[in-house]
């Protein structure tokens, strides 16, 4: 596997880390409409900065209560959507890496994938994505976006880590460096 990194482009010892921007965007702008995304029934809800950066943080504290430690792997694999931006940031929250899989990724793919990167869970936007991540990976934990009733969505991830105490958060955010992989990215034709 090829690995590249690129340089700073902002060179401030306050902003090391994507968490930092957004800890940095939420002082300066809660209020700032960050997103607006649509629910169930099709309406149309602006997401301001201090509400992403909550579902942030509760993601986070659920996928540390799942057992992601600091560099572990977590494959994320849906169409681009609201829920992707909250794992990104809470993947990196927690500490870990994440590994995107194109959704239109075949079940080899999904495997080769999985078997390089090891990652410790995976989250997925539909029942049919964690189908095909469980044939692929029969022993990883699956979660998906959509909402579920086997008890594995993302609702429930969050439900399992209001355990999760600050100060945990806090020492995993500083714990973070600027040097450390964030995403481990595997383009059309790698696999």
């Amino acid at each position: 596997m090829h690995e590249s990194t690129t340089p700073l482009a902002v060179d401030r010892a306050d902003l090391a880390t994507i968490p930092d921007l957004l800890a940095h965007r939420v002082q300066h702008a809660p209020g700032h409409v960050a997103f607006i995304r649509r629910d169930a029934a099709g309406a149309l809800h602006d997401v301001t900065t201090a509400e992403f950066a909550l579902e942030v943080e509760a993601l986070s504290r659920g996928l540390i209560a799942a057992g992601v430690g600091p560099g572990d792997r977590v494959v994320v694999m849906a169409p681009t959507r609201y829920e992707w931006a909250v794992a990104d940031l809470a993947v990196w929250t927690a500490g870990g890496v994440v590994v995107p899989v194109y959704e239109t990724s075949a079940e080899r793919q999904i495997a080769a994938i999985i078997d390089e990167t090891r990652p410790v869970l995976a989250i997925v936007a539909t029942a049919d994505h964690a189908g095909r991540v469980a044939r692929a990976a029969p022993h990883l934990g699956v979660w998906t976006m959509d909402p579920s009733s086997d008890g594995r969505s993302l609702a429930d991830l969050v439900s399992g880590g209001t355990t999760v105490d600050r100060k945990t958060m806090t020492a995993r955010l500083a714990a973070l460096r600027t040097h450390d992989v964030a995403t481990i990215v595997y383009t059309s034709g790698t696999t």
